[in-house]
């Protein structure tokens, strides 16, 4: 189940937390839900992006709390996005 967490303000849109377009929730092991969190862009934006989610603290509060977060761009030309997940170890703590 996922839906967009993107807001529209007028002209302007502002992410859930400043780095979540997209909230996915799936079964996870035994009763407990998986949360991934999704910063969706352009092929050639995914480093400006995955930057973004690496310079936020909501990002690494979510990854410390037990949700998946990643980053996939996407090109019309590829069928599959190119996928980068953002483990912990990327945050300066």
């Amino acid at each position: 189940m996922a839906d967009i967490a993107e807001r529209k303000i007028g002209k302007l849109s502002r992410d859930w937390c400043n780095f979540a377009d997209i909230i996915a929730i799936r079964n996870g092991h035994g009763l407990m839900p998986r949360v991934k969190m999704v910063q969706a862009t352009g092929w050639t934006n995914v480093s400006s992006r995955l930057r973004k989610v690496r310079e936020s603290k909501d990002a690494m509060r979510c990854i410390m709390a037990g949700c998946d977060v990643e980053v996939w761009g996407w090109d019309r030309c590829k069928e599959e996005p190119r996928v980068v997940v953002v483990q912990l170890d990327d945050f300066d703590l």
